[in-house]
């Protein structure tokens, strides 16, 4: 089953039809498509489709889970829609892409830089994170470790991204071999960088 197809459309089914249903329709395609009496070569992986579809519609949790995803997928393709239309084209991430970080008042204080707290530490996109102090952006793949504190995000740098960063970024912004962005809600940005970055 790919990540757009229905399971409903799978068993040939319309959108909410009723356990009985599915059950007969699950046991029809099988028959159809099992390998043992379909030679086509695309009948395993249509088979496998067919099983999952069943799978997931008759469990309540994967059924809702998989409701979710395509509400999820339409809304992220209606608002790159709206954003193509508006003619951005720019490489700047779409408003809705964009996860903001404020500053810690208390970090804000420490920089001594004159910060409000309307000031932004952070912005986790898809391509990456970007210190917006210094406008440092950092690819996710230049992430090699990570870890948090009071004052913030720890993050251990790829040796070329961590000189570019040192050459951008004030001495203030590394605590020894680390690059800190400091962060109101350290371990929700320490969360999303995980899950992008990998580490």
């Amino acid at each position: 089953m790919t990540a757009t197809d229905s399971p409903f459309a799978l068993l040939g089914l319309a959108e909410g039809a009723d356990l009985s249903a599915v059950r007969q329709a699950y046991r029809r395609r099988a028959f159809e498509l099992h390998p043992d009496r379909n030679p086509s070569p695309d009948a395993t992986a249509a088979f496998r489709a067919v099983h999952e579809a069943y799978q997931t519609l008759t469990d309540p949790a994967r059924l809702a889970q998989t409701e979710a995803d395509a509400v999820a997928r339409d809304l992220i393709a209606a608002a790159q829609e709206a954003h193509r239309r508006r003619g951005c084209t720019n490489d700047r991430p779409a408003a809705w892409e964009r996860v903001r970080f404020p500053i810690p008042p208390t970090v804000r204080d420490r920089l001594g830089r004159g910060y409000t707290a309307a000031d932004w530490a952070a912005e986790v996109h898809p391509a990456g994170l970007d210190d917006l102090r210094w406008g440092l952006r950092l690819s996710w793949d230049a992430i090699d470790a990570i870890e948090t504190d009071g004052s913030g995000v720890h993050l251990t740098l790829r040796p070329e991204d961590d000189a570019r960063a040192r050459a951008v970024a004030p001495s203030r912004a590394f605590r020894g071999s680390a690059y800190v962005v400091p962060a109101r809600d350290a371990d929700r940005l320490t969360a999303m960088i995980r899950r992008r970055a990998g580490c």
